[in-house]
């Protein structure tokens, strides 16, 4: 993975994740399913807990310092509030509809970047967005429906793929 360029190399960490999250996804609807909600939230954490611990142990000192101690508190409490409400949510709905709903998150994202990070939203990334949202809710929609939304959804998509080769 040296050879690799940093982007090559980011990129195959994302897909590396997102199919992790994926399985992690699908063991919780099994889990859930089999021995309930909470016993599945409390085996995940245990787990995490316990190999964060194992991969942290020879350096505690050094990560246990920080100059954000309520930032990063906070940052765990939301993640935990998600992972309870997204294994609330996947017990009652099937993960296709899961991922359909899940793919806002681009949305919440970029909105997030621009209001707290103070990152730049301009018109492509609004309808690089605005596209993918089209590419979710194609389906039940006429043949004539959809191709309007194809041609959208490639200019959007073109759009934002050029704003990151332009950054």
């Amino acid at each position: 993975m040296r050879n690799l360029s940093q982007t090559a190399q980011a990129i195959l960490l994302m897909i590396a994740a997102i199919f992790m999250f994926s399985t992690m996804d699908a063991l919780a609807k099994l889990l859930a399913g089999r021995i309930g909600t909470m016993p599945t939230l409390w085996a995940r954490y245990l787990g995490q807990t316990l190999v964060v611990f194992i991969l942290v142990l020879p350096r505690l000192r050094t990560v246990l310092r920080t100059r954000y101690p309520k930032l990063q508190l906070a940052r765990s409490v939301y993640l935990m509030c998600a992972t309870i409400f997204f294994f609330f949510g996947i017990s009652n709905i099937g993960l296709a509809e899961a991922a359909a709903i899940m793919s806002t998150n681009p949305l919440f994202i970029t909105l997030g970047a621009a209001v707290f990070l103070g990152e730049r939203f301009g018109i492509r990334r609004a309808m690089a967005i605005a596209a993918a949202r089209m590419a979710v809710e194609d389906a039940g929609l006429s043949e004539e429906q959809l191709a309007g939304r194809r041609t959208a959804v490639i200019f959007g998509t073109t759009m934002g793929e050029a704003n990151l080769l332009g950054q």
